[in-house]
């Protein structure tokens, strides 16, 4: 380092960005080290990491919510009023009027998200909406969760409308009737 460059900042730069590439590959070897002594540790390690990135990758968001809920109506538009399950009409409806309102609310957890029930919407200007202390109880927060989300895809509502064109209904009455 030249004699005009001693006691500047930019030699104190100079040293900590030294120290930094010096601490990263001390810490490269260790892990190399490691994994050559425990390869089962180093595979484990691995493989949750990888998993990790992949699970954070395919964290659902609230738009892929909302896709997910038109796709659902959408099909369901094609489907006869009489046959379509009065369960996947219900959880449509209520799930859009929850949208109109502005209560639906996701929490993103890194790996999944939920999409949950909020009391108010978000602009409004009432004292019980803006109160931090009147915010809905944890304990009670399983009773507002909706859906989950977890590798791009939302299991709550996928799993109502499986049998979105099945009405039980309808196979009651003809088993009443013979």
């Amino acid at each position: 380092m030249p004699e005009k460059l001693k006691g500047t900042i930019l030699e104190k730069w100079l040293l900590y960005w030294r120290d930094v590439i010096k601490d990263y590959s001390d810490v490269t070897k260790d892990a190399v080290r490691d994994v050559i002594d425990k390869p089962w540790k180093g595979v484990t390690l691995l493989t949750t990491f990888s998993s990790s990135v992949y699970f954070m990758k395919t964290n659902p968001d609230e738009d892929s919510f909302r896709d997910t809920l038109l796709s659902y109506s959408n099909d369901l538009i094609f489907v006869g009023p009489a046959i379509r399950n009065p369960e996947a009409v219900n959880h449509l409806k209520f799930l859009e009027k929850c949208y109109n309102e502005g209560i639906i609310r996701r929490a993103s957890f890194g790996l999944f998200s939920i999409i949950w029930i909020d009391n108010y919407d978000k602009t409004l200007g009432i004292y019980k909406a803006l109160c931090p202390y009147l915010k809905p109880e944890l304990l009670k927060m399983h009773e507002r969760i909706i859906d989950v989300g977890f590798c791009n895809k939302w299991w709550i509502i996928d799993r109502k409308m499986v049998d979105n064109d099945v009405n039980p209904e309808e196979w009651k009455d003809e088993l009443s009737k013979s």
